[in-house]
């Protein structure tokens, strides 16, 4: 046994070189975020690195023999060999690892490997073996070039079609945004690998069979052949599922709007009146941008509305995040998305009239800049401004280095909301002091001295200075709810958690609460989740063991201190001590709750709860209901006089029972007196969902209504962008009415 180990390092092809490789480049990984783990990120790179070390070896182990007299056996022999050691030294690196810190998933870290890693070893060879064939001499150079191109085949499909995601032989698969956390192998990707084994082994077997070196024409028919059903595939593979096509796109988003300034296709799922609303905001945005950006576009944008986050995750690659692609002139929303993210990626479109590249995107790809000013564009659909949250960051402990915030990606070492709000506060700061066009140039080329006259450290000490000037007080338990999350290369587990909360919350949808519980039970094992610990105490509580469900809860929470999730925790708390006729711990918590103020929406809840508490049968009835319950107890609340508060979550449940709007509307029969934060924010919110149902004449009425308390700088902001909106809306009203 130790003479065939020794044998594998002492062959003479250096392969105790590419060993030595393989061991230290794994240890390496050990030590970042998301490679350290058996999984995904890991399976990946050891694919990228493998596949070229396959080809190395199998290049230098060929060339050892004579031209003439290949010794087959002896190639074979090795080639096993070698092979065996590429593909347990990384597995065994990992596992030990894995084994003396915490395992996230070993059959998920299989699967990866299995699918993704192991097939590596024969694309690589099989790819050094083509180069082999086509020159001898130049066989490296020639196996570069292919890699170099097969790795380039992505960036053609990204750029060329309306997608993230991709499938590549030498990655396997990638899917598009870092903020959809769970990957795993489905049949989609395990038919992809098998495919790739059909084509690279059909491709070693027939060099090996017939591609007797100094034949012509043997080359030329094995290489044009291979080439051949490379763009056959290529061309084929939005077909098979693998890519998406505009024509793929536009086929299952079969509705097509056409304005002065869009061309939007949409789900049919959608309702015309939906629509109408969706396209009069994409032109009311269009104007708001142009205005901002002193420019106007010479095409239309095209825009992709998505029934829902699964629909746009399938065809798209990315569920979560909504996305533009400015060298497209598209973007890739949800239809719901209208008054969220819209505008902020329509921005993107904007900045491609002075971006420099064929990606159209900031100098360097600097996601700051990226970023940054989209956020300064749409700085109106923020709860607060996004100064009032810069300053509200730095004041309370979620301070990081702005300048090197600017530098490389250093953007994503940090939560989304800290870097976003940043990057969008110091962009607004720089179009306000020096201007829109200084700007511009500054996306095109990131020297700040030379487009500022100022270096970086001056900038940043300037914008500092504004910062703490501002009046914020230190709201603590705010800045902990809008920037107490993690980065994903914080996080334990990041896919595997994510996959297994998907999995753990579908069965809870399905009431197999025990089955739920299971899975929630396993996660928190391994990661301090907001998400697994909420569902493994609904799990308990469904499960009718509310006491116990208190117990986990008071054990777990203090987890939580100083993270944005701590307040809905809070809640949930207090919800059970309620339902476990604890009624003065769950009075006592909910007053917590208020007096800690970190959100408006988390206040909210708790003052509705503590209202409807003082009827014990209403309170459960509320809490442990399903929506049409919640709905008519919150109808009843606002018999007699307005409950203010409610009105988000009335029209929230009425969305959901999809109820008729009219019959809505009846609840509002009384007259809306307009005195303080609670009734100002709320008559905005009935405005927008006037709005929805293109109601735009009540609609003004609300937002102008709205406007009567003003002595809040903050809202202030969102109700008069609201009052123009409306009375933007209500002019240009033809252009929803005039669509066929």
């Amino acid at each position: 046994m130790f003479s065939r180990i020794k044998n594998i390092f002492t062959v003479n092809n250096n392969l105790n070189i590419y060993l030595f490789i393989i061991i230290v480049f794994n240890l390496i990984l050990t030590a970042f975020p998301l490679t350290k783990e058996f999984g995904y990120e890991f399976s990946v790179l050891n694919s990228l690195l493998l596949s070229i070390l396959a080809s190395l070896y199998f290049i230098t182990l060929i060339k050892k023999y004579s031209a003439e007299i290949i010794n087959k056996q002896e190639i074979k022999s090795n080639l096993i060999k070698a092979s065996s050691a590429f593909i347990i030294l990384p597995f065994a690196i990992s596992c030990t690892n894995s084994l003396l810190t915490s395992f996230c998933s070993f059959k998920d870290g299989v699967l990866f490997y299995t699918v993704i890693t192991i097939p590596s070893i024969l694309i690589g060879a099989a790819t050094g073996y083509l180069s082999y064939l086509i020159n001898k001499k130049y066989a490296v150079l020639i196996f570069f070039l292919i890699y170099i191109l097969i790795l380039f085949i992505p960036a053609i499909e990204i750029y060329i079609n309306p997608q993230v995601y991709f499938y590549n032989p030498l990655l396997g698969f990638f899917p598009g945004t870092i903020y959809d956390e769970g990957i795993s192998v489905n049949s989609k990707l395990a038919g992809y690998r098998f495919l790739n084994l059909i084509y690279f082994g059909a491709m070693f077997f027939a060099v090996y069979k017939f591609g007797k070196v100094g034949k012509r024409k043997i080359k030329i028919i094995i290489f044009s052949g291979f080439l051949a059903a490379a763009i056959i595939f290529f061309y084929l593979s939005p077909l098979l599922g693998f890519s998406t096509s505009n024509y793929i796109i536009k086929k299952e988003l079969d509705g097509v709007i056409s304005t002065e300034h869009f061309e939007i296709h949409y789900s049919r799922k959608i309702n015309e009146q939906m629509m109408k609303v969706v396209a009069l905001h994409h032109e009311y945005y269009y104007q708001e941008l142009s205005d901002f950006f002193n420019t106007k576009l010479h095409k239309k944008i095209t825009s992709y509305v998505f029934y829902n986050r699964e629909q746009k995750g399938r065809l798209f690659g990315s569920f979560n995040a909504d996305v533009a692609k400015p060298w497209l002139n598209q973007i890739y929303t949800v239809y719901d998305s209208y008054n969220k993210t819209l505008k902020h990626e329509l921005a993107h479109c904007f900045t491609s009239a002075f971006a420099e590249g064929p990606f159209k995107v900031a100098d360097k790809f600097n996601p700051v800049l990226i970023e940054g000013i989209a956020m300064a564009a749409d700085s109106s659909s923020q709860d607060f401004s996004l100064d009032f949250l810069a300053a509200l960051a730095y004041k309370n402990g979620y301070n990081i280095n702005l300048k090197e915030l600017f530098e490389g990606f250093n953007f994503f070492k940090h939560s989304s909301s800290i870097g976003y709000i940043y990057s969008g506060s110091i962009t607004k700061y720089l179009i306000n002091n020096y201007g829109i066009d200084k700007f511009k140039k500054f996306y095109s080329n990131s020297n700040f001295q030379k487009v500022y006259g100022k270096d970086a450290d001056t900038i940043i000490k300037e914008y500092i200075a504004y910062i703490n000037s501002l009046n914020v007080d230190s709201l603590k338990h705010t800045a902990n709810y809008y920037f107490g999350r993690k980065s994903i290369f914080a996080k334990e587990c990041p896919r595997y958690v994510a996959e297994q909360q998907d999995l753990g919350w579908s069965l809870y949808d399905f009431k197999e609460y025990e089955e739920s519980k299971e899975v929630f039970a396993g996660l928190i094992s391994i990661s301090n989740d907001y998400s697994s610990l909420l569902g493994y105490v609904n799990s308990l509580t469904e499960l009718e063991k509310k006491d116990e469900a208190v117990n986990v809860l008071e054990g777990k929470i203090k987890n939580f201190e100083g993270t944005s999730y701590y307040y809905n925790l809070e809640l949930r708390l207090a919800d059970l001590y309620a339902l476990t006729q604890k009624i003065s711990k769950a009075d006592s918590l909910y007053n917590v709750i208020i007096e800690q103020n970190a959100s408006k929406n988390v206040v909210d809840v708790a003052k509705i709860r503590l209202i409807l508490l003082h009827d014990e049968k209403v309170f459960t009835e509320y809490v442990s209901g399903n929506d049409i319950t919640k709905y008519l107890i919150l109808r009843d609340l606002n018999k007699k006089s307005y409950n203010y508060i409610s009105f988000k979550y009335l029209i929230n449940l009425s969305k959901a029972l999809n109820e008729d709007y009219d019959y809505f509307l009846s609840s509002f029969d009384k007259v809306f007196d307009v005195t303080d934060y609670n009734s100002s924010y709320a008559l905005m919110l009935l405005s927008e969902y006037m709005v929805e149902n293109f109601d735009l004449i009540r609609a003004r009425k609300a937002a102008a209504l709205s406007l009567r308390y003003h002595y809040d700088a903050e809202l202030n902001i969102l109700l008069k962008e609201n009052y123009r909106k409306l009375n933007w809306l209500l002019n240009n009203k033809q252009i929803a009415e005039n669509l066929k």
